[in-house]
């Protein structure tokens, strides 16, 4: 174990600690996982997740529905240009 442990201390994602967030691009509020490591942002990845305006709390949603919601709102602000 100790050797597995030294080996992977040089790993491009070690010493990471990830958190979930809100994406802001487009203010559709979809789940993000922050990845960290010495107080700097290294990587974003979805997380499936959609948390409404107001709401305290995470809803499952998946790709589809979130790639969806999004053009929808990219396209009422082409439509109101």
């Amino acid at each position: 174990m100790r050797e597995i442990r030294a080996a992977t201390q040089q790993l491009k994602l070690s010493h990471i600690t990830e958190f979930t967030t809100s994406c802001n691009f487009c203010s559709c509020g979809c789940g993000m996982i922050a990845a960290v490591r010495d107080g700097k942002l290294i990587a974003m990845e979805g997380g499936a997740l959609y948390r409404a305006p107001g709401s305290d709390r995470w809803q499952d949603l998946d790709w589809k529905d979130a790639a969806e919601r999004i053009a929808r709102k990219i396209k009422k602000v082409r439509d109101e240009i």
